[in-house]
């Protein structure tokens, strides 16, 4: 995005892809999660998996930036900010992956005793 970007051909595509990502991502995460669990706990499973989901929420709003740069007011303008929202948006990327990595290698099929 720039000055004088449109809409249509600036925004909505990258828009779309992150609504993709979340869909795709979310309800089948949350979905092995709570599959994982025993039925007996499963409001338990279900009330961890929303808390985690907050707290990481909330610690990547506040320590995300700061670990990109954007730390103090002078870098929330011109080419700071785009290089510190570039660095931040990397960074996301890479949480997310490990954050995949991470569900890839500990949620487990209750059924089989497998990896999901």
């Amino acid at each position: 995005m720039g000055p004088g970007s449109r809409y249509l051909p600036g925004l909505l595509p990258g828009l779309a892809l992150f609504g993709t990502g979340l869909a795709t991502l979310v309800a089948p995460l949350t979905a092995a999660v709570l599959a994982s669990v025993p039925e007996e706990r499963v409001g338990v499973g279900s009330a961890v998996n929303n808390a985690t989901a907050r707290l990481a929420g909330l610690l990547g709003t506040a320590i995300i930036p700061i670990a990109a740069g954007l730390g103090g007011l002078k870098e929330l303008r011109g080419a700071g900010l785009a290089e510190g929202v570039g660095a931040a948006l990397r960074l996301s990327a890479g949480l997310c992956l490990a954050g995949a990595a991470v569900a890839y290698a500990t949620v487990r099929d209750r059924a089989a005793g497998t990896r999901r």
